[in-house]
Formats: structure tokens, sequence, C-alpha cells
């Protein structure tokens, strides 16, 4: 089974924040067996992330979807 971790926000492409839930998402997903095969992190844009969901779609068993990394 393989995985895409999906980090949502300005605040993460802007680099005003650091996303560290990727890495936390991923090494609980790898101690289920879950293989992660991409981190993708987009903006507050709506048509963004629907590009970016419809890409994971097919590419990825499960996605995982984070945000509300500001402050």
């Amino acid at each position: 089974m393989q995985a895409e971790v999906i980090s949502i926000g300005d605040e993460l492409t802007s680099g005003e924040r650091l996303d560290t839930n990727s890495q936390w998402l991923s090494q609980q997903l790898a101690e289920l067996g879950i293989r992660v095969l991409y981190h993708t992190t987009v903006g507050d844009d709506l048509d963004a992330n629907v590009e970016v969901f419809q890409s994971a779609m097919n590419r990825a068993d499960i996605i995982v979807a984070t945000g509300g990394l500001g402050p």
C-alpha cells in the first residue's frame, strides 16, 4: 500500500513555517507498514488544491492531508 501526504497552507509554501507534520505522519504510516512515496505542499488556493488531490488520487492508495500550521 502506498500513501501520499499533502500539506496545505500559504505559511508552508512561503517558508514561514517548517512542515514537521509530514515527517511525523510518514513515520506513523511506516510503522503501520504503509510506504509514503510523496510529500506534496500546496498553498491556500482552491484550484491548486483540486489539482494536487487529483494527482494524488492517481498515484496513491491512501492520501493524508494536513494543514493549519499557522500561528
